[in-house]
């Protein structure tokens, strides 16, 4: 009995051992494994950024991203997962962006599109076309022959998502989304249009009392069934959000954001006149030129612009009298205010716009 106890303790103190050795070795070979993929990642990054001195892996927003900074601390290339959803569902990439806010490297990281298809977004000479982007370009690259969905998915998600890091992580070093104060917006119905899936996508959207009251897609041509869940829902969730950048309707996100992007559109214009409510009679606007303000009388009858004329303003005469020839009896003819400028006269041209316009909003 003493001899089976005597072997019980010894191999109690045996395996009481082993765990302390186990538990210190893997606690070495953890701090040994995550130096080397710190030491990996800080390779990576100077191989892309080659300034980066420093890395740190950071989470805003529930977003995360590896950003290098340089010997005076400033942020010189940012490295980050995005994702879209092509033909075949979730398409994931990292994005290697600089501190000018340039796209370096794009590399995709899974995706289930069709093989011979989609599939050739891996390749080199698909992937070229995105270096050297900002924010500010335009991201419509050479689509993949037969893979239609495929390629809109990824010129739209690498867009997005490098907006959504930058945004994040850039430290204010690309120029901010353009966005629109709703709060101070004129009461009226304004028109835009965005590029949906498949088609050219245009809305009408009510403002009233600084708030977007209704939103209604006038037209678009995308594939019905994904592109009727974006008309149902995208319109409500702006009106009840009062903001733009909503929610994507779920398996239509190419749709809904070009629901979205012609509502920033339309709301980055004037109203839209609606001449037929306008009371015969002449109505007085200015607006302003190259050197002056310049004054206008607008004639409407019948709900039409009847006539134009520019009473004053004192714009270089060269450019200024093309203007006042041109742009006037365009407005006539079109019947409305958003026309060609004069050529050469651009400045001359949308003060007088600028100031039929006030005439009419009175």
């Amino acid at each position: 009995m003493k001899e089976i106890l005597r072997l019980g303790l010894i191999l109690m103190l045996i395996c009481a051992l082993s765990a302390g050795m186990l538990s210190y070795t893997h606690k070495v070979t953890s701090e040994i494994i995550e130096e080397r993929i710190a030491a990996e990642k800080i390779a990576l990054m100077q191989e892309l950024f080659p300034e980066v001195e420093t890395t740190e892996d950071k989470e805003v927003d529930g977003r995360t991203a590896t950003v290098g900074y340089d010997q005076n601390g400033k942020v010189a290339g940012i490295l980050a997962e995005g994702k879209t959803t092509g033909y075949g569902g979730d398409i994931r990439f990292n994005l290697a962006i600089d501190g000018t806010g340039k796209l370096v490297d794009l590399n995709i990281i899974s995706h289930s599109e069709t093989a011979g298809l989609g599939s050739k977004i891996e390749e080199e000479s698909y992937r070229a076309q995105y270096r050297g982007k900002t924010v500010n370009d335009s991201f419509d690259v050479d689509n993949i022959s037969g893979a239609t969905i495929t390629s809109v998915a990824m010129e739209m998600g690498i867009e997005s998502e490098m907006k959504e890091i930058i945004a994040r992580f850039g430290e204010g070093f690309a120029a901010p989304a353009p966005s629109v104060d709703i709060t101070q917006l004129a009461d009226g119905t304004y028109e835009g249009s965005g590029e949906g899936l498949k088609s050219t996508i245009t809305v009408e959207v009510t403002v009233e009392g600084g708030k977007i009251t209704a939103v209604e897609v006038v037209s678009g041509n995308d594939t019905e069934e994904y592109f009727a869940k974006a008309k149902k829902e995208v319109p409500q969730r702006i009106v009840d959000e009062q903001k733009i950048d909503v929610d994507a309707a779920s398996g239509a996100t190419i749709s809904s954001k070009g629901i979205k992007d012609a509502v920033l559109d339309a709301l980055q214009k004037p109203p839209v006149l609606k001449l037929s409510e306008i009371p015969d009679g002449t109505y007085t606007g200015e607006g302003e030129g190259l050197k002056s303000t310049i004054t206008v009388e607008v004639t409407v009858e019948g709900g039409k612009i009847t006539s134009v004329e520019v009473v004053s303003g004192n714009d270089t005469e060269e450019y200024f009298a093309k203007a006042k020839k041109e742009v006037p009896q365009r407005i006539v003819d079109e019947q409305k205010i958003d026309v060609d400028a004069a050529s050469g006269a651009t400045i001359s041209s949308n003060g007088i716009k600028e100031a039929v316009l006030n005439a009419l909003q009175q």
